[in-house]
């Protein structure tokens, strides 16, 4: 039989198992190949089958050329984050000096900046010609400049990744304000609720939940976790390690689609209890004062200081299976007793509900790093699917910027890689603001008034 008697089926379906460049080299073969190698058959079942960190949105939306596009550019980036490869990077300032601490600055899904600062909110396109326009405002001359105080959620209400929440604080009266904006062709943005908050010392946001945390003048009185879309008030009793005001300093809290998990740091340990949540919607709102009721505890064995979710990010669609969550945390590692000094890990573990019977919590470390950085301020962010996390952290002083690849997620001993982000020349980099694996994009405020961009997408000026 000659190749050209094979149908296009069979053709499409043995250039999906090649690599990208492969596909690309093809092209120049035969005008058979190089018609097949456009098809978005092919593009899609490629999609279906990457590893590679890819936009969380359906793929069948999207023409041939769009898919080959954002798998070209996940491969780019993947082979940049292995340990053997020189980093290749981008660099772009944001047009606009921003007053010193006065303003808060995140980048939602790798695109939008939003800026937080007097006036109120805008919100720019990171990836059109013209960084210098936003694209939508919110006005609030009277919004509290503090990162606690300012947070973000994107598929709002199930509506799509480029509908997202914004909540932040705003002063005289105190109030949280909750916002839903839509990007896309027509941006708009309006508001969705207000909440009062006289003494909110911040708040976190994930899959429609609220979690405002506030002073409490009793350890009994319940925190008021709140549904966005129902603007339902759900109770949920206070750790039981929580003794006074000053011991939320050491709390950390995960949303997940179906739990709430409440972490308590202590010098060489974090105690974990978790909270089930309700399935509520606009139409089946909480009906009662009842707190929750907590469903597993458990004992880590390190001081927790920062921890996310791994593959069940908020930009990524909930899994059905919530009783296995694997997460990324910098923890505290040889801490002597009598001294604070101790060095910064980083740890992939998992938490298995009902592993070792009711009520208890079995957590497994997967793999480890010690980052070899003294205490330090450190932050960490993270890109991630089922098979495959990227993630950066920050430390200061200094600073340290480490790019870290985890593959093999899913499998009992994944493996974790590290290797120094070498900054641009003269870039002082102060503060992380995210990192988008998906984009391979790095944001950090250097100095005190600048933004800078850098794309690490495997092209380089």
């Amino acid at each position: 039989m000659h190749f050209n008697d094979l149908p296009l089926d069979v053709v499409l379906e043995i250039l999906a198992h090649l690599g990208v460049p492969d596909i690309v080299r093809c092209r120049s073969v035969c005008k058979r190949l190089l018609y097949a190698s456009h098809e978005t058959a092919l593009w899609f079942s490629v999609y279906q089958k990457s590893k590679y960190l890819l936009p969380p949105i359906p793929p069948h939306a999207l023409c041939g050329r769009r898919l080959e596009f954002l798998i070209a550019r996940a491969s780019r980036i993947d082979k940049n984050w292995r340990p053997e490869t020189t980093m290749r990077c981008v660099r772009r300032s944001f047009p606009h000096n921003l007053p010193t601490y006065e303003f808060v600055a995140t980048v939602i899904s790798g695109r939008y900046l939003q800026l937080a600062k007097g006036g109120g909110l805008s919100w720019y396109d990171l990836d059109s010609g013209d960084m210098s326009t936003p694209i939508m405002t919110y006005p609030c001359p009277i919004i509290v400049q503090n990162s606690d105080y300012v947070s973000h959620q994107t598929n709002a209400d199930n509506e799509g990744h480029d509908t997202i929440w914004v909540s932040f604080v705003s002063a005289k009266p105190k109030r949280i304000v909750v916002l839903k904006a839509r990007f896309g062709k027509m941006p708009s943005v309006k508001l969705h609720l207000a909440i009062p908050a006289r003494t909110v010392t911040c708040i976190k946001m994930a899959y429609d939940w609220l979690l405002p945390i506030n002073e409490f003048s009793s350890r009994d009185d319940p925190i008021e976790l709140i549904h966005i879309p129902s603007c339902s008030v759900v109770p949920v009793p206070m750790h039981s390690h929580i003794q006074s005001l000053t011991d939320l300093n050491n709390m950390r809290y995960i949303i997940t689609p179906k739990h709430l998990f409440f972490l308590f740091a202590m010098r060489e340990q974090t105690h974990i209890e978790v909270y089930p949540l309700p399935v509520l919607t606009p139409c089946r709102p909480w009906r009662s004062n009842r707190p929750l009721a907590r469903s597993h505890s458990g004992l880590y064995l390190f001081a927790i200081s920062s921890i996310h979710i791994v593959g069940q990010a908020s930009n990524f669609p909930p899994t059905n299976d919530d009783t296995r969550v694997l997460f990324l945390a910098l923890v505290y590692v040889n801490r002597s007793r009598t001294s604070w000094t101790s060095k910064i890990g980083l740890h992939l573990f998992e938490a298995h509900l009902n592993s070792h019977g009711p009520g208890s919590l079995g957590l497994n470390l997967k793999c480890q790093r010690i980052l070899d950085i003294g205490i330090a301020t450190t932050t960490l962010s993270l890109s991630a699917n089922s098979d495959t996390c990227l993630a950066v952290t920050h430390s200061l002083p200094g600073p340290v910027v480490l790019a870290h690849s985890i593959r093999n997620l899913q499998s009992s001993r994944p493996e974790m890689h590290v290797k120094a982000l070498k900054m641009p020349d003269r870039m002082q980099s102060r503060d992380m603001l995210t990192f988008d694996g998906v984009r391979g994009r790095l944001c950090l405020v250097s100095g005190w008034t600048r933004i800078e961009i850098l794309d690490f997408d495997g092209y380089e000026i």
